[in-house]
């Protein structure tokens, strides 16, 4: 029998290595039913960007997929940046009085080094 001790801190650094992996939108589109509601980081370049003081919305693509993004700021990016986007996915949900699909409810983005 092995360390129970060893064997707890193994499954938590594994299950944040897994929480910390950066999802394609692809990948996020194959998984959509298992990402629906959880936390999610997903990786692409910026199209349709549109900023007020108090929200900034945009298609995050990658590989032909797009996936909706909406943050409650401002967040300073513009089109054809590459940034990964933080936060969680909803097959469906109501935004600023309209309804979006497959759209992430974004807590950050940072800007992307690929």
């Amino acid at each position: 029998m092995g360390d129970p001790m060893r064997t707890l801190l193994f499954c938590l650094l594994m299950a944040a290595a897994l929480a910390a992996e950066t999802l394609t939108v692809p990948d996020l589109f194959a998984g959509r039913e298992k990402y629906s509601g959880q936390e999610v980081l997903v990786g692409g370049t910026i199209k349709g960007y549109a900023e007020k003081p108090e929200q900034t919305s945009f298609l995050l693509f990658d590989s032909g997929k797009a996936v909706s993004v909406y943050l409650p700021r401002a967040a300073g990016y513009a089109n054809n940046e590459k940034a990964i986007v933080r936060g969680t996915f909803h097959l469906e949900k109501k935004l600023g009085g309209r309804i979006f699909t497959n759209v992430i409810e974004a807590t950050s983005i940072e800007p992307s080094q690929e």
